[in-house]
């Protein structure tokens, strides 16, 4: 039985992860060493990795924009599983 056919309504995984950085450049280059990906998109203010269904958007830091409590550490682990259990290489 799916969680539809309980009465609960099935959540996917997050859709879009942001990460505010202060050097876009390094950021860019650091994920893509680690993810082994090249980004889907780049623009003068992000870049966007697609992640097995999850899209990591590095974003410059602003006076809107500004990095939470999170750290990279948490967003690359979740990233990371996603993409082994999908068996992403």
């Amino acid at each position: 039985m799916d969680n539809m056919e309980s009465g609960h309504p099935a959540l996917g995984g997050p859709g879009n992860v942001f990460y505010f950085v202060a050097d876009l450049a390094a950021a860019t280059a650091w994920y893509s060493a680690r993810l082994g990906t090249a980004p889907v998109t780049r623009a003068p203010q992000l870049a966007m990795f697609e992640v097995s269904g999850t899209r990591l958007t590095v974003h410059v830091a602003d006076e809107y924009n500004q990095p939470g409590p999170s750290r990279d550490g948490p967003v690359l682990d979740c990233l990371r599983c996603r993409r082994d259990s999908a068996g992403v290489e």
